[in-house]
């Protein structure tokens, strides 16, 4: 019997919406990143072209933010240059083979400007809105963010990443309500919940169930070395994780994961096929250092390697 894709898209040209910033480590490396970003760069990477909107300072970091950009073939007009804020910036601690955040306040991509939007994209279309959960703890980009929903029917793909202390459980749980997609870690589905997960039985339970509540189409909760798991109407599909030789770092992993399953909407992948391949990449993420390469080959590898599956 043939399995029918689960996700459908009309077009291959994703919205992506969100903070782009530097992630700054501890050994004093600084690395391109912010979820929303690493999500459109590898987008590109796999030979789709989003769109990525953001806000970045008229400042050196911002000018190195669309330098790289262009050097990737990332389209630079959704990007606002704001005069007053900062390019942003994470200080990154590593811990063993896990790492902590501390998102400073009040950066650029807090301030993505409503009127720039409208401006500039108001009639185009897109496949798919993607954004992270924390793009909403400011009011401008948040009603920037409300704006894109009113004004264009779109299938919405929602990152959950709770930052502490950058969110309010009660809303996140309002910005989920009636997505296409959310995805999201064991650890925030039980923060949102308000469920103790005990085990992986009560963990497939409780996002049935939080799924059905939120009136979520698709739920895809990761759980590390457990793998991951997606909710929708058609039932749950598990697969477990890959083993990663040598961790790096984490950082991007999540991202990574979200990129192919954004891809595998483009291509009108079966769920189980997103999540396998989703996964593989995300380990492959977590062998070098920071969330997204600028090497080529990796993308085209995968590419190579899921055409041959596919043909």
């Amino acid at each position: 019997m043939e399995v029918k894709p689960l996700f459908f898209s009309d077009s291959r040209r994703p919205l992506i919406f969100g903070e782009v910033l530097f992630d700054k480590f501890s050994d004093g490396k600084s690395v391109l990143g912010g979820a929303p970003f690493n999500v459109a760069w590898n987008l590109k990477g796999f030979g789709l072209d989003p769109l990525f909107v953001s806000s970045v300072g008229r400042d050196r970091e911002g000018d190195q933010i669309i330098t790289q950009m262009e050097s990737w073939g990332l389209e630079v007009t959704g990007l606002f240059r704001d005069s007053e804020y900062p390019t942003g910036e994470v200080k990154v601690e590593m811990s063993g083979d896990g790492h902590t955040f501390d998102i400073l306040p009040e950066q650029a991509y807090d301030f993505i400007d409503p009127g720039f939007l409208e401006e500039r994209f108001g009639k185009r279309k897109f496949s798919l809105l993607y954004h992270g959960s924390l793009i909403t703890r400011s009011p401008v980009s948040r009603s920037s963010l409300q704006m894109l929903y009113s004004s264009r029917e779109i299938p919405r793909f929602i990152d959950v990443n709770l930052r502490e202390p950058w969110f309010d459980t009660e809303e996140v749980c309002k910005t989920i309500v009636g997505a296409t997609w959310v995805k999201l870690n064991n650890e925030e589905l039980e923060t949102l919940s308000g469920s103790s997960l005990t085990s992986r039985g009560t963990l497939l339970e409780v996002a049935e169930k939080f799924r059905e509540k939120s009136g979520i189409e698709n739920l895809i909760v990761t759980m590390g070395e457990e793998g991951a798991v997606s909710s929708s109407s058609s039932g749950l599909v598990f697969h477990k994780a890959n083993k990663v030789e040598k961790v790096e770092d984490t950082v991007g992993a999540g991202d990574a994961f979200s990129s192919v399953i954004i891809l595998g909407i483009s291509n009108r992948w079966t769920i189980e096929r997103s999540m396998e391949r989703a996964i593989a990449f995300a380990s492959e993420i977590c062998g070098i250092r920071g969330a997204t390469s600028k090497d080529r080959s990796l993308y085209d590898r995968f590419l190579a390697d899921w055409g041959k599956q596919d043909a």
